[in-house]
């Protein structure tokens, strides 16, 4: 039975994040032939794409824009092999990844696997073996995977765990990224990657981070694209995807200096650092 809860009287809940095969099933396939896969849930399992009614336009833009809120209470179990899972590769995988406060994963046969989820023996730390092969896989460090929070992480890095990963629609590439940086915006699907150009410019009004702008341009990461003229934000996901790395520089004692977007570009204000020679 599918239910709906407001704010305030949400139960303890998991999430199934699932393969499916070449048909994926939609909330009219639960909706109407649900004794199927009734059998795999309980009262408080939700599936993400049978619970969520995608020919609503403004039910699928309330999901994506609360996806790492909802899945930040709840444990998510994964079915299937791991290397295909969503959360490994997919553009909306990366919430499901960064959000839930335990992700577990299970096999065909429901048999556990792996976790990630910190833990301690006699006060000292363990790191579960299924943390560091999802590290090395996705880019995204130990301690961010296993649970610390993802924000402390520069607005470049974060774009740079998408940057690699598979959507179906361009403008997802954009929309899978609102809950990492905890903002909002209308789904508008035909604007391409204009959608990258919006999530850009709603950052900016929300972060003082600069390294949004530390995004590259080459020959190799924007193959097939064409850049006209002059622009200070990155066109797509793949400028930032050797971004890893990527700090915010803060001199000690220096106050924050916010930019804008205006309609002639962008104001900004940033420190001059004096480099030795090699650095």
């Amino acid at each position: 039975m599918l239910e709906g809860f407001l704010d305030g009287g949400i139960p303890r809940y998991a999430i199934l994040m699932h393969t499916w095969g070449q048909h994926e099933e939609t909330f009219a396939d639960f909706r109407n032939k649900s004794s199927r896969l009734r059998r795999l849930t309980s009262k408080s399992d939700k599936i993400g794409t049978c619970c969520i009614d995608k020919s609503s336009s403004a039910e699928l833009s309330e999901a994506i824009n609360s996806m790492v809120k909802i899945r930040g209470p709840s444990s998510v179990r994964a079915a299937r092999g791991f290397q295909t899972l969503p959360v490994v590769h997919e553009g909306m995988g990366l919430q499901e990844l960064l959000a839930p406060s335990l992700l577990k994963f299970y096999d065909l046969a429901w048999y556990l696997f792996g976790y990630s989820s910190r833990t301690y023996a006699h006060g000292i730390e363990i790191i579960p073996p299924l943390t560091s092969l999802l590290a090395e896989i996705t880019g995204i460090p130990n301690k961010l995977v296993y649970r610390e929070s993802f924000d402390q992480a520069s607005v470049a890095t974060r774009m740079s765990w998408a940057a690699g990963r598979q959507t179906t629609r361009t403008e997802d590439a954009a929309y899978c990224l609102l809950g990492v940086f905890g903002v909002n915006m209308p789904m508008l699907y035909g604007e391409g990657e204009g959608a990258f150009a919006r999530l850009q410019e709603e950052i900016m009004k929300k972060h003082d981070d600069h390294s949004l702008f530390a995004w590259e341009l080459n020959d190799v990461l924007v193959a097939g694209l064409r850049v006209d003229g002059e622009t200070c934000i990155a066109i797509s996901l793949r400028h930032l995807r050797r971004c890893g790395c990527v700090t915010v520089c803060r001199p000690q004692d220096e106050p924050s200096r916010h930019f804008v977007s205006t309609n002639a570009g962008i104001h900004i204000e940033l420190p001059l650092l004096r480099l030795r020679s090699g650095e």
